[in-house]
């Protein structure tokens, strides 16, 4: 499979992945438990939507932006770069929330993290190509 195939299959199992676990969060909801999480503040409770926003859309769609489009050598770069950040977000968050999490999550985000791991490493590996994008030779 061409990487820049499987870049952009791995961009999607990220977002899929985000959608996974606030679908597993929000299931307690079916046997009538409460969800609701108490922000200080109502610019706090915005700020938390907007980071889950960016964090589990807009980082990997920008992502696959630059793998699908993008054939300039700083767009692998910034690819690499939203590759990194997702990677560092998921290995914290696993890490401050597992504990108090749910049993489902103890499947969920190891996952995750597994598939950022590895497309850290296809990433990394396209960036260290001298060509460009198969997309760019037509």
């Amino acid at each position: 499979m061409e990487r820049q195939v499987r870049i952009s299959i791995l961009w999607l199992v990220l977002m899929v992945g985000g959608l996974v676990h606030t679908v597993v969060e929000v299931m307690p909801l079916f046997w009538g438990e409460s969800i609701a999480a108490m922000p200080q503040n109502e610019a706090q409770m915005h700020g938390m939507m907007a980071f889950s926003a960016c964090f589990f859309f807009v980082l990997p769609g920008l992502g696959q932006l630059c793998t699908l489009y993008a054939c300039k050598r700083w767009c692998a770069v910034l690819n690499a770069v939203l590759a990194g950040v997702m990677l560092l977000l998921n290995t914290s968050h696993p890490i401050m929330d597992l504990p108090g999490a749910p049993l489902a999550q103890w499947f969920i985000l190891p996952l995750v993290f597994l598939f950022n791991v590895i497309l850290m490493v296809e990433v990394v590996k396209a960036c260290r190509r001298k060509e460009t994008h198969s997309c760019c030779a037509a």
